[in-house]
């Protein structure tokens, strides 16, 4: 969903971040989705994933995504 939003609200084309190296579940999450590990720090793993990539596995994992993502203040 966090995918959806910034690149259908706010207009992203990519995105790069970091996990925490013991946090396994979610680099395992990210790198299905089709992050790329690009580097580390001593405490984390660096992300990067483009947004072709970003939509095909909003394709991909469609059944498990809502249609629209909105976000209420």
């Amino acid at each position: 969903m966090v995918y959806s939003y910034a690149t259908d609200h706010l207009g992203f084309r990519a995105a790069h971040f970091d996990v925490r190296k013991g946090n396994l579940n979610v680099c395992r999450f990210h790198e299905r989705f089709g992050a790329e590990r690009v580097g580390e720090t001593a405490n984390d793993y660096l992300y990067q994933i483009d947004i072709v990539k970003i939509l095909a596995a909003r394709l991909r994992y469609k059944r498990y995504l809502p249609e629209i993502v909105t976000v209420k203040w």
